[in-house]
C-alpha cells in the first residue's frame, strides 16, 4: 500500500483482481481506477455508432489508442453492471467523460501515450493522466503562466528547475481531474481560476471560482514510471484502489485496431 500524506486518503494496488471483485459496485466514497495498456488491439464491435465514427476520424496509433481505451472502458463497466459491453448506453460528455444512461456509476477516462486510466465511483469523479515526456521544457514556463494561480506560480518558481516539470504536472492533473469531475473543459473554465495545493503540500482543492468545493477530494496517482495522474471525487473520505486491466481476453478476439492490421 502506498500512503499519501493526508491520512484520510490512501491508494492501494491490486494486481489481477478476481472476477468477483470486478463486479462489485463502488461503495460510497470509494474509487476504483483501472490501468489500461494501449499497446494492444481491441475489437470495436462493442463501441457505439458515435464512438465508431470518432474512431474512423483517427489513423494509426491514435485510432488504436482510442479504440482500445473505449473498448476497455465498456468492458470494465460491463463487468461491474453484469451486462454485455455492447448493451451499455453510454454517451460522451466533455473530452472523454463517459456517462451512462440511467447511471448507476460515474465514469472518467484519461489517456496519455500508451496508457489509459478508467475511474469508477458512485459520486462525480474525474481522472487525469499526463506523460512527462510529452511536455517540452521550452513550453513549461508559458504553460505555467497560462494555467497557474499567483500562489501556485510562486511555489513553482521556488523549485529547482529539475523539479519543475513534475511539480507542474502534479498541479495540472489535479485541476484537470476536478474539471472532469464537474463535467467542464478548459474551454469552459480557465485553469487559473482553480487553485490547488502545490509543492510538497498534500493534494487539496483550495478554490474554484464560485464553485462549492467542500465536498471534493483530490488524490495523486503515480500509475507508471514517467506518468503523473490525479483523481478528483465528490466525497470527504476516499479510498482509491488501483487495478490492472488484462487486455488478453479482448486481444484474443480482436479484429480492429488499425484499418490495415488484425490481431489473431
Amino acid at each position: 500500500m502506498n500512503a499519501v500524506r493526508d491520512p484520510r486518503y490512501y491508494v492501494s494496488v491490486s494486481i489481477d483482481a478476481p472476477r468477483a471483485y470486478l463486479r462489485r459496485l463502488a461503495a460510497a466514497g470509494a474509487v476504483d481506477v483501472w490501468r489500461v495498456p494501449l499497446g494492444t488491439y481491441a475489437n470495436d464491435a462493442s463501441l457505439s455508432a458515435a464512438e465508431q465514427m470518432r474512431a474512423e476520424r483517427r489513423i494509426g496509433d491514435e485510432r488504436r489508442r482510442f479504440v482500445v481505451s473505449h473498448a476497455a472502458t465498456r468492458a470494465i463497466v460491463a463487468d461491474y453492471l453484469d451486462v454485455p459491453p455492447s448493451e451499455l448506453r453510454m454517451e460522451m460528455r466533455y473530452g472523454d467523460k463517459p456517462r451512462l444512461a440511467n447511471a448507476r456509476l460515474e465514469i472518467s477516462l484519461a489517456h496519455s501515450g500508451d496508457l489509459a486510466l478508467v475511474a469508477l465511483a458512485t459520486t462525480p469523479v474525474g481522472v487525469d493522466l499526463e506523460r512527462m515526456d510529452d511536455l517540452p521544457d521550452d513550453e513549461l514556463d508559458d504553460l505555467a503562466e497560462f494555467s497557474l494561480t499567483r500562489r501556485e506560480l510562486d511555489a513553482f518558481a521556488a523549485l529547482d528547475p529539475p523539479r519543475r516539470r513534475h511539480a507542474f504536472l502534479r498541479v495540472w492533473t489535479r485541476k484537470e481531474a476536478y474539471l472532469k469531475a464537474i463535467g467542464k473543459g478548459i474551454a469552459e473554465r480557465a485553469m487559473a481560476e482553480i487553485d490547488v495545493s502545490a509543492g510538497d503540500a498534500a493534494p487539496r482543492l483550495i478554490a474554484a471560482g464560485d464553485d462549492e468545493i467542500n465536498s471534493f477530494a483530490l488524490i495523486d496517482l503515480d500509475p507508471a514510471p514517467g506518468f503523473v495522474g490525479a483523481v478528483a471525487v465528490a466525497a470527504d473520505d476516499v479510498a482509491v484502489t488501483l487495478h490492472d486491466w488484462d487486455p488478453a481476453p479482448a486481444a484474443a478476439s480482436a479484429t480492429v485496431g488499425e484499418p490495415d492490421r488484425a490481431v489473431s
